[in-house]
């Protein structure tokens, strides 16, 4: 049986938690440089 909409939600927001410091980072490198968003 497929998990539940809600225990879908709460992994995936203990995935971001757990990550929350680099996609931090990674957000502030963004913001800092647009461009490198669109290297490939």
């Amino acid at each position: 049986m497929p998990d539940s909409p809600g225990a879908v939600y709460g992994r995936v927001g203990k995935e971001i938690a757990a990550r929350a410091d680099r996609l931090w980072d990674l957000a502030l490198a963004l913001r800092a440089d647009p461009e490198t968003a669109f290297r490939t």
